[in-house]
């Protein structure tokens, strides 16, 4: 009778078991990783004649405080003082029984000649009386409670578990329906798993290339898989840990049982329809089969479960010996379900626990070539040698490692990332050391600039268009015979979705690519002794665009900044009179400041002169204190004329000076386009 497990690359595996013939009250105990015991009861699900006499039941994971732990080096002084309270019968040597409560134990020394032994007594309250027994005298010792009894199996089964204590079993026992004695049954789960991983070989030879993909497996359980069917499926199903393993005893909250209120109408939903849920099996020499196969009819599934499941399908084994210098194997069949595809094997495969194993997938000819590729990103002067291979078969290639031959002989290794059908990859897998790379060569015209296109100024907003460009120059030196095809991976400098890229010496189209362009182009070969030599260049432009409100100094500022002092003006704007105004009416903006700020200075002066006559009319006397007080009277009045008079006289230029250049910023209109030679409107 064959098995199946079906391997996913998200970590996760569904198995399906043949129990053979079912004879009553027969017991199935499953291996489950505890960590996995969540899936295998969300998954677990039973096929064939049969029904649950116990339903699937596992060790609950109790609170260790809870549970009664046994010290294996001193087990019997552990029991006698733990299980203290219990009722107990003792045997002694002589065949005497003593029956009663266990109090606990009692030390106590004997001497043996010059050693002193350290022992202990048991004591029993008997009949209303303390009996104590030396420890070496108790031939065996009965717990006569149930309750008790438990506790020491589970104390024990839990040391046992310690062999293994990653490991538990999820149990249940099956018998026949009625008038069914001669069934069998399979079972069904899904546990974490050791991933898959494609494991690709790509060879070229004779001009052809051949795509091998294999699945190494592995086994990360404590048993052999035997007669197994295996299959490997390249999707991901989602998968994650929940609590249905654990015990979990939820808070409870406060219920009243008189309400505040008393209670309204009550709507109920709708009930769900329920679902047909068959199972199948089909007949083979050997029993029962989950199906997938043609002769399949309607069977009883195990009661008690309520969920169905289809079988799963295989992976690939090997085949007999083949022909040729390599050897062959049995190719995997393949289906696609949904968006995975399914690889499966036609003959069993028996995997040993904690063993891998490389199992062949299939062999095609697929589309491809060998070319060199430069990664700009990776910098250095070398670019790589790369199989440029394209997916002609139906289904999708997972990310996997992948070894490269030419003509049987190793190239080397590379990652082959996920591949859709009809979609090409790039697979590096050497240096090429006869190709010499620079970037950016001195004396070459490289790097990134700015250039304005046109400024156009409407009633004081402006709008400021320019372009930045960045140009890169890739030179290669071939001192090969023979000419390559070459593929430049292009990081873009500029930045943004209005980028675009113009190129010189390539020889086909480029492809975009998430940050950039991979660009084809011929590399020539080396003649006459000299290398071959290729350029290509590639220039990024990108369009920039400001909105400017031109006021007061900044738009003056501005004006200055971007249209007077730089190099390279727009003369016609530069020597315009309607900015030639502007600049007029900031200067009269500035000599009006100038104004206000000497008078301003002037008064700060005479109150600073004010603060030091002050203390020294207090203190002063006689002619002296008259004169400084005279000296303070005129630079009061002078003081008072200047805060009362000059400042909000010159305030009011200032301000008045503003205005009149807001005004001419606020009319001012002009614009120039690049390369044109009348740049000021009418």
């Amino acid at each position: 009778m064959k098995n199946f497990v079906t391997i996913y690359s998200n970590g996760m595996a569904h198995f399906t078991r043949h129990l053979g013939k079912v004879t009553p009250n027969q017991r199935v105990s499953i291996p489950v990783k505890t960590s996995g015991l969540d899936s295998a009861l969300g998954t677990l699900a039973v096929f064939g004649n049969v029904l649950f006499s116990e339903p699937p039941s596992f060790p609950s994971q109790e609170d260790e405080s809870k549970i009664l732990q046994l010290d294996p080096n001193n087990v019997n002084r552990d029991l006698y003082t733990k299980l203290s309270g219990s009722e107990v019968t003792l045997t002694r040597k002589n065949g005497q029984k003593v029956s009663g409560t266990l109090t606990g134990t009692q030390d106590y020394t004997e001497q043996n000649g010059v050693n002193t032994v350290e022992k202990f007594k048991v004591t029993v309250l008997s009949a209303g009386k303390l009996v104590s027994l030396l420890d070496d005298d108790i031939e065996d010792c009965t717990f006569t409670q149930e309750a008790i009894q438990q506790a020491v199996t589970k104390a024990l089964a839990r040391n046992f578990n310690k062999i293994n204590p990653d490991s538990t079993l999820l149990e249940f026992a099956l018998s026949p329906l009625p008038d069914q004695e001669d069934t069998s049954a399979v079972y069904q789960l899904a546990v974490p798993f050791a991933a898959w991983q494609p494991v690709y070989q790509l060879r070229l030879k004779n001009g052809k290339l051949e795509l091998e993909a294999s699945a190494k497996i592995d086994n990360p359980t404590d048993e052999d898989l035997k007669d197994t069917i295996f299959s490997v499926v390249t999707g991901s199903p989602r998968s994650f840990e929940t609590d249905l393993a654990e015990v979990r005893i939820p808070k409870r909250q406060r219920v009243n049982i008189v309400s505040d209120t008393a209670e309204g109408a009550v709507t109920m939903n709708d009930g769900m329809p329920e679902w047909n849920t068959e199972s199948y099996l089909a007949d083979d020499d050997d029993g029962l089969e989950a199906a997938g196969g043609s002769r399949t009819r309607g069977a009883v599934r195990a009661k008690g479960v309520a969920r169905a499941q289809a079988a799963p399908v295989a992976a690939c084994a090997f085949g007999g010996p083949g022909a040729g210098s390599r050897a062959v194997a049995d190719q995997a069949t393949t289906k696609d379900v949904a968006d995975f595809a399914i690889y499966t094997s036609k003959s069993p495969l028996s995997l040993g626990r904690k063993r891998s194993a490389t199992i062949p997938l299939f062999t095609t000819e697929v589309q491809g070539e060998s070319v060199l590729v430069y990664k700009d990103s990776e910098g250095g002067n070398r670019p790589l040698r790369a199989v440029k291979v394209k997916n002609s078969t139906k289904y999708s290639l997972s990310k996997g490692s992948v070894t490269v031959f030419n003509d049987d002989t190793y190239q080397g290794q590379s990652i082959l990332a996920a591949t859709k059908p009809g979609e090409e990859k790039l697979v590096p897998h050497a240096t090429e050391n006869s190709v010499f790379v620079l970037v950016n060569p001195p004396g070459s015209s490289h790097g990134q600039k700015s250039r304005r296109t046109r400024i156009e100024i409407t009633k004081g907003v402006v709008v400021y268009d320019s372009v930045n460009t960045s140009e890169t120059v890739y030179r290669f030196l071939n001192s090969q015979d023979k000419a390559e095809k070459l593929e430049i991976e292009h990081t873009r400098r500029l930045h943004g979705n209005d980028v675009t890229a113009t190129y010189a010496g390539n020889s086909g189209t480029p492809l975009t690519l998430e940050n950039g362009w991979r660009i084809p182009a011929t590399l020539t070969p080396k003649k006459e002794g000299r290398d071959g030599q290729l350029e290509v260049r590639v220039t990024e432009t990108q369009p920039q665009r400001q909105t400017i409100t031109l006021e007061g100094d900044y738009g003056v500022r501005w004006l200055v900044s971007n249209i007077i002092d730089v190099t390279n003006p727009p003369e016609k704007l530069a020597k315009s009179k309607k900015i030639a105004n502007v600049i007029e009416a900031a200067k009269k903006v500035s000599e009006a400041q100038q104004a206000l700020a000497k008078v301003q200075k002037e008064a700060a002066t005479l109150t600073k002169e004010q603060n030091r006559l002050l203390p020294l009319m207090t203190a002063g006397s006689g002619s002296q204190k008259e004169t400084w007080q005279k000296e303070a009277a005129t630079n009061q009045e002078k003081l008072n004329n200047i805060e009362q008079v000059k400042v909000p006289e010159l305030e009011g230029k200032v301000e008045e000076a503003q205005e009149k250049l807001n005004e001419v910023l606020r009319t001012l209109t002009c614009s120039w386009v690049e390369g044109e030679d009348n740049g000021e409107r009418a």
